[in-house]
C-alpha cells in the first residue's frame, strides 16, 4: 500500500515538473507533429492580444447595450397593456 502512494507521488511530482517546463512542453509538442511554422511570434502574440482585448470590449458594449435596451423595453410593453 505505501509502495503504490510512493509511486503514485513521484509520478505527481514528475508530472507537475514536466508541466512546468514549457521548452519541454514544445518540445513534445514538436514530436507528435507539431509543426514550427505554426508557432506564433512575438509580434503575432501580441496581435491576437490586442485582437482578443478588442473582441472583448466589443463584446461588453453589446452586452450593456442589449441590457439597456431591456430596460427601456418593459415600461413600454407594460404601458401598451393597459
Amino acid at each position: 500500500m505505501e509502495e503504490t502512494n510512493r509511486d503514485n507521488n513521484e509520478k505527481v511530482v514528475w508530472y507537475s515538473h514536466i508541466r512546468r517546463c514549457s521548452s519541454c512542453r514544445l518540445h513534445r509538442c514538436f514530436e507528435v507533429g507539431m509543426k514550427e511554422e505554426l508557432v506564433r511570434t512575438d509580434e503575432e502574440n501580441e496581435r491576437h492580444k490586442q485582437l482578443v482585448d478588442i473582441n472583448r470590449k466589443r463584446r461588453e458594449m453589446i452586452q450593456q447595450q442589449e441590457l439597456q435596451a431591456n430596460k427601456l423595453s418593459i415600461p413600454q410593453v407594460l404601458n401598451l397593456s393597459l
